[in-house]
């Protein structure tokens, strides 16, 4: 629950954030920021494709990324009506849909709308991440498997 609790401060930091900025003009700003996240999972996916890097890594560290791919990894399994970010995914609209609501759109509401997507990469680049440590279970410390196969 202590999980629960920090994610959902997270997410009204985020928010609070992003409102803040979109108030200011500095839209591009937010959108570095919130594709940060993106790009550490994605630079670790690449190192973590090597088995050698997983066995030099402490077990705590591992065990940490098994429990964040296992969070990235549930918020693409949310039901669909539920989940606006697989929604936007699954049913994007007519490009002419598209092109009426971009031009139509507030900073902030584009702000979201970002910020869905770039949560999306991140959990699409997290479940690749998720993927080479299992591969690579047999060198991973005992505590990391453990929470790999209770995960």
């Amino acid at each position: 629950s202590n999980d629960t609790s920090s994610s959902s401060k997270s997410e009204t930091q985020t928010t609070n954030m992003m409102e803040y900025m979109a108030k200011h003009g500095n839209s591009l700003r937010c959108a570095f920021i919130l594709h940060a996240e993106t790009s550490l999972v994605s630079l670790l996916n690449l190192i973590m494709y090597r088995k050698e890097h997983c066995e030099e890594l402490d077990s705590e560290i591992i065990v940490a990324m098994v429990d964040y791919c296992a969070r990235q990894m549930s918020s693409l399994a949310a039901s669909l009506p539920d989940n606006e970010m697989l929604h936007r995914q699954r049913e994007p609209g007519t490009i002419q849909e598209i092109a009426k609501h971009i031009q139509t759109r507030s900073t902030i509401e584009a702000m979201v709308e970002n910020k869905l997507e770039t949560e999306f990469q991140t959990a699409v680049v997290a479940t690749s991440l998720a993927s080479h440590l299992c591969e690579h279970i047999d060198s991973l410390p005992l505590a990391a498997q453990t929470r790999i196969l209770d995960t």
